[in-house]
């Protein structure tokens, strides 16, 4: 009494000394209390562990036991990774925290169990940061092994996108290329975009997953469309380029054209669904898609600029997807237009 005493948490990570005993005890007692402790009263630390050792230590420990995370500490460990990289990642002097916590990030990335509870502000959150940090990775030149690092961003990244429905993924994608433009470049965007769609089409439900995707594709149109449509100007076959007035303006359309790659590939994947889907469109939506160059049913040449893009979707075994490298191979080109672009030139 009269004396300030630790929190549970704070003595986990700096043990009181043990009288007349080794400083091996004293790291056991530590080990077992935190593998012991409540995963969430271990990710309530993260963004506010004081020194870097105990942070590494906190980070391996919760990354040791992700197969431990219930539903019910995915929401706290998610947050918590989220606060710490916006402290950490990119900033000075916080350089020997940055391969704990990514490697703790692609551990959490890899379970659909942990990313399944979180809603889609939390799965925004991580995915923002870990684009932010592709695009802007110039920070990773100053780190010991940052080559490494970026690529441990890279693969949880993919390992996010893979691990949630390709539906939710692409829906995330566009939002933050719209309203996140000024720290996530577009065209990285949509080279996420297109690798995501390039698994449509392999879904055990293949006609309630290109109609996801594609709801989700039209959500996106119906936003952006009064924006695209006064940068359109009177929309003819024959419009080719339109000015950009602001970043966010280059932004939307840039991410036409992934939209319409997306709605290109559904086309080919389910004709007639596709198609309907087209038709209720409103006019103006379906204008946009008609105004694309090149016309929908022919792929746009591959994008030539060099940001860090995330690999091929991996298989089940994610050793072998890390092993892929960092830059996949562009689409393939469809050769003929489709009956969708008949049904978007009749409207």
């Amino acid at each position: 009494t009269g004396g300030l005493a630790l929190s549970p948490m704070a003595s986990m990570l700096t043990p009181s000394p043990i009288p007349g005993d080794s400083g091996d005890v004293n790291s056991l007692v530590r080990e077992v209390a935190l593998q012991t402790a409540p995963i969430s009263q271990l990710a309530e630390r993260v963004p506010k562990c004081g020194g870097s050792d105990d942070f590494r230590i906190l980070c391996s420990t919760l990354k040791s036991r992700m197969k431990q995370v219930r539903e019910a500490d995915s929401v706290p460990l998610a947050e918590a990774m989220v606060s710490a990289m916006r402290m950490y990642l990119g900033h000075d002097r916080c350089a020997d925290r940055c391969k704990p916590l990514v490697d703790l990030l692609e551990e959490f990335c890899a379970s659909r169990d942990c990313l399944r509870p979180l809603d889609s502000s939390l799965l925004r959150g991580l995915l923002r940061e870990q684009l932010r940090n592709l695009h802007d990775s110039k920070w990773t030149l100053q780190l010991e092994g940052g080559t490494q690092l970026l690529r441990t961003i890279n693969l949880s990244c993919v390992m996010l996108l893979n691990n949630i429905p390709r539906s939710n993924a692409m829906s995330l994608l566009l939002q933050l290329g719209t309203e996140e433009s000024e720290v996530i470049a577009s065209s990285l965007v949509v080279k996420c975009l297109r690798k995501v769609a390039k698994g449509l089409g392999t879904h055990r439900d293949l006609e309630a997953e290109v109609a996801a995707v594609l709801q989700a594709m039209g959500a996106w149109l119906r936003r952006a469309q009064p924006r695209l449509s006064s940068l359109l100007g009177v929309i003819r076959e024959s419009t080719s380029s339109v000015a950009a007035r602001s970043l966010v303006d280059a932004a939307v359309c840039a991410l036409l054209e992934g939209v319409r790659e997306v709605v290109d590939l559904a086309q080919q994947t389910r004709l007639e669904q596709a198609t309907a889907w087209a038709e209720k469109l409103r006019p103006e939506e379906r204008k946009l898609l008609q105004a694309c160059q090149p016309p929908i049913g022919v792929a746009a040449a591959p994008a030539t600029d060099k940001e860090n893009v995330p690999i091929e979707i991996p298989c089940k075994n994610e050793a072998a997807a890390a092993a892929t490298g960092t830059i996949a191979k562009p689409p393939l080109a469809p050769s003929s237009p489709t009956p969708a672009q008949s049904a978007t030139a009749r409207a």
